[in-house]
């Protein structure tokens, strides 16, 4: 048996503060936002954390920072189990915001469940924004959501709209295309900073819900480990869902999404966010190996023009195709002092138009490989 502090801070207790709430919606909303809170728009933002207080203000602080988030509603979800109260920044006040500070520890996918039922069955937004914990976005993350979602909503294939993983700005014309966002299959890339409809929540909320329905008041923490292990990958199957993939509440929603026909989402083709989550949530690592695959730095310009979907026609892929080829002959000429091989070439162009392409890792690889340090150890480079 767990003890009792595992089991507070495992999930295990959360149940009845969660059955609640769902139980409940008008309840639900009183208790959550209080009296006096009035929505101001459609779309709700949420920033979803737990206690890691110099990452929290450090992300806050970007948020706050955010073009057009004044005209959202902004929701602060913080889990329980922790004693650390957040200290919110001054520009809080101009924002119609609310703070959610659980009182049990709900563990990531009960959290993330809630937050969705919340924004969407409990306050009736019309769309959602998450920002996970471990982010700092850049000023227009939000804005280029905001617009993605807006260009999406009758799109009958797309289930959500994210910012990109990879920065690629090293392959790509970024005055031509840091505006623009790539379709690519749906289960590609987390779920750090993205964007989605209450239409495609409703779509797979019997999905989540017997997700949810699994997971609440168990040892969330431990769920690579039986029994919850099995227990969830019988639900995968059940689903028709892959089997191996991860057993992750962000997993079980993408391919919610996909089993419904919403096979693909819009990714940023920049980077909008800066990565700060080596110790966190997702990864346990030390952050050399952290930045080695997903890098440092975000788009470093600003995004002017309205967000648009890339290659939409043939002569803008061809277009990006044609870049990315010439910027990859620099890199290698950079790093190995020759072209790239053709077959190297092939396969970058297809990885970047798939949205697949990480250039933090390609350049790694190059900078480790012996060919490299062959170049740079010989008396002639």
């Amino acid at each position: 048996m767990p003890t009792a502090e595992a089991a507070s801070r495992g999930g295990v207790a959360a149940r009845p503060y969660l059955e609640g709430l769902l139980n409940d919606h008008d309840a639900a909303r009183s208790a959550l936002t209080g009296s006096n809170f009035v929505k101001r728009s459609t779309v709700a933002v949420v920033y979803v954390c737990f206690e890691r207080q110099q990452l929290v203000r450090a992300a806050l602080s970007a948020l706050f920072r955010s073009e057009g988030l004044q005209e959202l509603d902004v929701f602060i979800s913080q889990d329980g189990g922790s004693n650390y109260t957040i200290d919110l920044p001054a520009q809080a006040v101009k924002f119609n915001l609310v703070y959610l500070r659980h009182p049990v520890n709900l563990c990531p996918g009960q959290h993330h469940y809630l937050v969705k039922s919340f924004v969407f069955d409990i306050m009736g937004y019309e769309s959602l924004i998450v920002v996970e914990e471990d982010n700092i976005v850049h000023p227009d993350a939000i804005k280029v959501l905001r617009g993605l979602l807006d260009l999406t909503v009758n799109d009958t294939q797309i289930g959500l709209v994210s910012v990109n993983d990879f920065d690629n700005h090293l392959l790509i014309n970024t005055t031509r295309f840091g505006s623009t966002a790539l379709r690519v299959a749906v289960d590609l890339g987390h779920l750090w900073v993205f964007g989605v409809h209450a239409s495609r929540y409703h779509a797979v909320h019997s999905d989540l819900r017997d997700y949810f329905n699994l997971i609440i008041g168990k040892d969330y923490p431990n769920i690579d480990q039986p029994p919850l292990r099995d227990e969830v990958a019988a639900l995968q199957a059940a689903k028709g869902f892959p089997p191996g993939m991860p057993l992750s509440q962000d997993a079980f929603f993408v391919h919610s999404l996909q089993k419904a026909g919403y096979t693909r989402r819009l990714t940023t083709m920049v980077r909008l966010f800066e990565p700060v989550g080596w110790s966190g949530l997702h990864f346990r690592e030390d952050s050399m190996h952290f930045y080695q695959y997903f890098g440092r730095s975000m788009f470093s310009g600003r995004v002017w023009e309205e967000p648009r979907e890339a290659c939409v026609t043939e002569e803008e892929r061809e277009l990006l195709a044609a870049e990315c080829r010439e910027r990859l002959h620099k890199l290698y000429q950079k790093h190995l002092g020759r072209d790239a091989d053709e077959g190297a070439l092939d396969a970058v162009v297809k990885r970047l138009l798939s949205g697949e392409m990480n250039t933090v890792e390609l350049v790694h690889k190059m900078v480790a490989s012996e060919e490299h340090q062959q170049r740079h150890l010989s008396p002639s480079s």
